[in-house]
């Protein structure tokens, strides 16, 4: 169940830096990692300033080949690693080239930016939640080296839900940590007693599911929940795009992918 490629968003800013370094923490120890720092026409637009626009352009590269050099730096050997300067707005930039490496992990920093806002302005980490093609870290920094600290899976009795939670099964045995499952939900009484049959150590809590699931985890935790799959309008309510956004912690929203359908058995685990 472990990554194999990922693309990860570069920009040089403490959050980026920290996306790639726990990126590396999530994929396999061969993975194949694809730096993309991202050259914004419109930034080198609003910098030019009366300057040539040529050399604006190329001092914007510059800066963004630089920023893939300093994060390539933090990557553990083993590791493929690969470096692409691209063109473009940076989220419909990252989402084309995840499409395009067949990548199963999408990987972004989040600045902090409110919901509202990041639905308003198109932020890359709001377009990654609604639109990634394949499972998306979110990514915040932890204020601590070590990464992840414990696992906190939300479960709701769902594909996407026992999803999350073989991978993060996954994660947490290869980084020596534990992971604990969550339910929120008012589900009927069969799907409560088939998730308390495969999880007998789930914790059933009451309220918003977004709110109580970005509550759960502290900062140096990972938050992993499945994703529906909704689009468009219907994506804004998603529990797993509204989790992203107010989470003080990383946040995996599994898609299914070739490497991690979202349909298959789930062994129980043992409390």
């Amino acid at each position: 169940m472990s990554f194999r490629s990922a693309v990860c968003g570069v920009d040089g800013s403490p959050e980026a830096a920290a996306a790639v370094r726990q990126a590396a923490r999530l994929v396999a120890a061969d993975a194949r990692m694809v730096l993309v720092g991202v050259v914004d026409p419109w930034r080198v637009i609003l910098d030019l300033h009366g300057r040539d626009p040529q050399v604006v352009a190329a001092t914007e590269r510059e800066q963004v080949e630089a920023n893939l050099d300093e994060a390539a730096a933090t990557i553990p050997t083993g590791i493929r690693l690969e470096r692409r300067v691209l063109e473009g707005q940076p989220g419909p930039t990252l989402i084309e080239e995840a499409l395009r490496q067949g990548s199963d992990l999408l990987v972004v920093g989040s600045h902090g930016r409110s919901r509202r806002r990041g639905i308003l302005l198109g932020s890359v980490a709001t377009l990654a939640a609604h639109q990634g093609p394949c499972p998306v870290l979110i990514a915040r920094p932890t204020g601590t080296p070590a990464f992840p600290t414990g696992i906190v899976v939300g479960v709701d009795g769902s594909d996407e839900g026992w999803q999350a939670w073989r991978v993060a099964s996954d994660i947490a045995d290869r980084c020596g940590v534990a992971a604990r499952a969550i339910m929120v939900s008012d589900a009927s009484d069969i799907t409560v007693a088939t998730v308390r049959e495969r999880l007998p150590g789930v914790q059933f809590l009451k309220g918003r599911a977004a709110r109580v699931l970005a509550e759960a985890a502290s900062p140096g935790e990972l938050l992993t929940l499945g994703a529906r799959g909704f689009g468009g309008v219907l994506a804004l309510g998603s529990v797993s795009e509204r989790v992203a956004h107010h989470a003080v912690c990383s946040v995996l929203i599994m898609r299914s992918s070739p490497s991690h359908p979202a349909a298959g058995p789930v062994a129980t685990v043992a409390e």
